[in-house]
Protein backbone atom coordinates (compact mmCIF):
# COMPACT_ATOMS: atom_id res chain seq x y z
CA UNK A 1 0.00 0.00 0.00
CA UNK A 2 1.35 3.39 -1.01
CA UNK A 3 0.65 6.06 1.65
CA UNK A 4 1.22 8.80 -0.90
CA UNK A 5 -1.29 7.73 -3.51
CA UNK A 6 -3.49 10.23 -5.33
CA UNK A 7 -6.48 9.06 -3.27
CA UNK A 8 -4.74 9.76 0.05
CA UNK A 9 -3.52 13.15 -1.21
CA UNK A 10 -7.07 14.10 -2.22
CA UNK A 11 -8.38 13.31 1.26
CA UNK A 12 -6.09 16.04 2.62
CA UNK A 13 -7.50 18.52 0.10
CA UNK A 14 -11.15 17.77 0.86
CA UNK A 15 -12.70 20.55 2.98
CA UNK A 16 -14.13 19.59 6.35
CA UNK A 17 -17.87 19.66 7.03
CA UNK A 18 -17.36 22.86 9.04
CA UNK A 19 -15.54 24.51 6.13
CA UNK A 20 -18.30 23.44 3.74
CA UNK A 21 -20.93 24.76 6.17
CA UNK A 22 -19.12 28.08 6.60
CA UNK A 23 -18.85 28.41 2.81
CA UNK A 24 -22.58 27.74 2.41
CA UNK A 25 -23.46 30.28 5.10
CA UNK A 26 -21.32 32.96 3.41
CA UNK A 27 -22.99 32.31 0.04
CA UNK A 28 -26.49 32.49 1.49
CA UNK A 29 -25.76 35.60 3.58
CA UNK A 30 -24.38 37.32 0.47
CA UNK A 31 -27.61 36.42 -1.38
CA UNK A 32 -29.78 38.02 1.31
CA UNK A 33 -27.58 41.12 1.46
CA UNK A 34 -27.64 41.45 -2.34
CA UNK A 35 -31.45 41.32 -2.17
CA UNK A 36 -31.47 44.35 0.15
CA UNK A 37 -31.54 42.79 3.61
CA UNK A 38 -29.46 44.21 6.46
CA UNK A 39 -27.24 42.07 8.65
CA UNK A 40 -28.35 41.66 12.29
CA UNK A 41 -26.42 38.75 13.86
CA UNK A 42 -24.47 35.59 13.10
CA UNK A 43 -24.30 32.31 15.02
CA UNK A 44 -26.77 33.44 17.68
CA UNK A 45 -26.61 30.77 20.38
CA UNK A 46 -28.74 30.12 23.44
CA UNK A 47 -28.95 27.29 25.92
CA UNK A 48 -31.61 25.97 28.23
CA UNK A 49 -31.14 23.22 30.78
CA UNK A 50 -32.02 20.57 28.20
CA UNK A 51 -31.23 22.07 24.83
CA UNK A 52 -28.86 24.30 22.83
CA UNK A 53 -29.99 26.38 19.88
CA UNK A 54 -27.92 28.13 17.24
CA UNK A 55 -29.28 30.28 14.45
CA UNK A 56 -26.82 30.56 11.57
CA UNK A 57 -27.62 34.20 10.90
CA UNK A 58 -30.31 36.84 11.24
CA UNK A 59 -31.09 39.56 8.71
CA UNK A 60 -33.90 42.07 8.34
CA UNK A 61 -35.75 43.73 5.52
CA UNK A 62 -38.37 46.50 5.69
CA UNK A 63 -40.90 44.34 7.57
CA UNK A 64 -39.36 40.96 8.47
CA UNK A 65 -36.76 39.77 10.93
CA UNK A 66 -35.43 36.69 9.12
CA UNK A 67 -33.84 33.81 11.04
CA UNK A 68 -31.88 31.63 8.62
CA UNK A 69 -30.80 28.02 9.00
CA UNK A 70 -28.33 26.94 6.31
CA UNK A 71 -27.77 23.33 5.27
CA UNK A 72 -24.87 22.65 2.91
CA UNK A 73 -24.58 19.33 1.10
CA UNK A 74 -22.04 18.01 -1.37
CA UNK A 75 -23.52 14.56 -1.82
CA UNK A 76 -27.14 13.51 -1.92
CA UNK A 77 -26.46 10.36 0.13
CA UNK A 78 -26.63 12.62 3.20
CA UNK A 79 -30.20 13.42 2.18
CA UNK A 80 -31.70 16.67 1.09
CA UNK A 81 -30.70 19.66 3.21
CA UNK A 82 -34.29 20.57 4.00
CA UNK A 83 -34.83 17.06 5.40
CA UNK A 84 -32.20 17.73 8.06
CA UNK A 85 -34.58 20.24 9.67
CA UNK A 86 -36.73 17.77 11.55
CA UNK A 87 -39.09 18.30 14.49
CA UNK A 88 -36.25 18.45 17.04
CA UNK A 89 -34.31 21.02 14.98
CA UNK A 90 -37.48 23.10 14.55
CA UNK A 91 -37.95 23.09 18.34
CA UNK A 92 -34.40 24.35 18.75
CA UNK A 93 -34.94 27.04 16.12
CA UNK A 94 -38.15 28.16 17.82
CA UNK A 95 -36.34 28.42 21.14
CA UNK A 96 -33.62 30.52 19.50
CA UNK A 97 -36.13 32.81 17.76
CA UNK A 98 -38.13 33.32 20.97
CA UNK A 99 -35.02 34.00 23.04
CA UNK A 100 -33.59 36.45 20.51
CA UNK A 101 -36.86 38.38 20.37
CA UNK A 102 -37.04 38.45 24.18
CA UNK A 103 -33.48 39.82 24.45
CA UNK A 104 -33.88 42.32 21.59
CA UNK A 105 -37.14 44.27 21.94
CA UNK A 106 -35.82 46.79 19.39
CA UNK A 107 -37.02 44.33 16.73
CA UNK A 108 -40.57 43.98 18.09
CA UNK A 109 -42.06 45.83 15.11
CA UNK A 110 -40.64 43.25 12.70
CA UNK A 111 -42.50 40.09 11.72
CA UNK A 112 -40.41 37.02 12.67
CA UNK A 113 -39.75 34.69 9.75
CA UNK A 114 -37.71 31.49 9.59
CA UNK A 115 -36.08 30.45 6.32
CA UNK A 116 -34.22 27.25 5.50
CA UNK A 117 -31.49 27.73 2.91
CA UNK A 118 -30.12 24.65 1.18
CA UNK A 119 -26.77 24.86 -0.59
CA UNK A 120 -25.96 21.88 -2.79
CA UNK A 121 -22.46 21.76 -4.21
CA UNK A 122 -21.98 19.51 -7.21
CA UNK A 123 -18.79 19.57 -9.30
CA UNK A 124 -17.70 22.63 -7.28
CA UNK A 125 -20.78 24.57 -8.43
CA UNK A 126 -23.11 25.72 -5.63
CA UNK A 127 -26.87 25.88 -6.05
CA UNK A 128 -28.95 27.72 -3.45
CA UNK A 129 -32.60 27.01 -2.72
CA UNK A 130 -34.43 28.96 -0.02
CA UNK A 131 -37.58 27.77 1.71
CA UNK A 132 -39.17 30.91 3.13
CA UNK A 133 -41.34 31.33 6.20
CA UNK A 134 -41.33 27.71 7.32
CA UNK A 135 -43.61 26.63 10.13
CA UNK A 136 -41.93 25.70 13.39
CA UNK A 137 -44.94 23.75 14.67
Amino acid sequence: MNLFSVESANSFLEPSNKEKGDFGEKLVLAKYLNEGCSFVAKNFTTRSQKMKSEIDFIVKNYSDLIFVEVKTRTIRSCGYGEQAVNFAKKRKLKMGVDFFRLRHPEFDEFFPRVDIAVVEIKNNVPRIEIFENISLN
